[in-house]
């Protein structure tokens, strides 16, 4: 939906097309537009063209219309084709042909490397007919940007710059779905808390920072690794096989170690869980891998006591 303002100006520029019908009131409409310049002047994303039956240009408007290539200050009359390039004219002449039929449509044209909303609306005439076309426009390059830059945020991990929770369990999900299976690794820290009660907090955050650097050094650029919290981490694999799984798992335990503070023991205990199966949701995948961890951590506590 365009904003009421942009909604008003439409109007406008509607007006302004049915005014032009008559030849004594061309001036007019050219003063009315005239007018609302300073408004879409101060709107410097968008843009409005109205086009007769021909596709020529009957009124240009708004600074949006730039990354077109339509400059609103030349002689009117001209055709769009011409104002426009071969790629963005393609996309947009069958979809102008179908609104001289009556069909509005709204559509995002890519052109000089921005993002456009561009909503076409037939104009009607006296004969019930199309006597024209509007093309309300909005550069929506930077709004897509923040966008992403939030969507970004919002999946990774402040401290660590890897994948949160939220993230992963979101790829586990597309993955169970859509490609059947995964293999998730569960990453325990083991006696992370000595670092923080020897070292301090800063250290620790320190540590966590390398850890994630030799998790990511671990494994192939197309695994994910992501920070659950805390002092756990998991690693998204492909499906594979345990003994596959296995030899992953001990690489990125020998590469916790290799960070590990000098002098302080630690290291990390890492639980394997294979999803699909019995394992259908992320959560039953997850806590497999948990209780696969902690199985781990007993074992080894169990023969440190031996």
């Amino acid at each position: 939906m365009l904003p009421a303002s942009l909604v008003a100006l439409v109007a406008l520029c509607v007006l302004a097309l049915v005014w032009r019908r008559s030849a004594a009131r061309a001036q007019a409409a050219e003063r009315a537009l005239s007018r609302h310049r300073a408004a879409l002047d101060l709107l410097p994303d968008t843009g409005f063209l109205v086009l007769d039956r021909s596709l020529r240009i009957e009124i240009a408007a708004g600074p949006g219309l730039a990354g077109l290539g339509i400059e609103t200050d030349s002689p009117v009359e001209r055709r769009l084709r011409d104002e426009v390039g071969a790629e963005v004219w393609a996309v947009l002449e069958p979809v102008l042909r179908s609104a001289l039929e009556g069909a509005p449509a709204k559509l995002q044209l890519p052109a000089g490397g921005r993002d456009h909303l561009v909503q076409v609306i037939p104009v009607s005439g006296q004969r019930g007919r199309a006597d024209g076309v509007l093309l309300a426009l909005q550069d929506v390059t930077e709004r897509r940007r923040r966008e992403r830059g939030l969507n970004e945020l919002a999946s990774k991990d402040g401290l660590t710059g890897l994948s949160n929770r939220r993230r992963l369990e979101h790829e586990l999900a597309r993955r169970l779905e859509r490609v059947g299976g995964a293999v998730l690794l569960y990453v325990d820290l083991d006696a992370f808390k000595t670092v923080n009660d020897t070292l301090g907090h800063d250290a620790g955050d320190e540590l966590l920072r390398q850890v994630a650097r030799a998790l990511e050094s671990s494994v192939r650029r197309s695994d994910l690794v992501a920070r659950m919290g805390g002092d756990e981490f998991a690693v998204l694999l492909p499906p594979v096989t345990n003994r596959e799984a296995r030899v992953v798992a001990d690489k990125i335990a020998a590469a916790v170690r290799s960070v590990w503070p000098t002098g302080l023991a630690g290291g990390a205990s890492v639980g394997i869980a294979h999803a699909g199966g019995a394992y259908s949701s992320p959560a039953a995948v997850l806590a497999a891998a948990d209780r696969a961890m902690y199985s781990l951590k007993r074992s080894a506590k169990m023969a440190q006591a031996s």
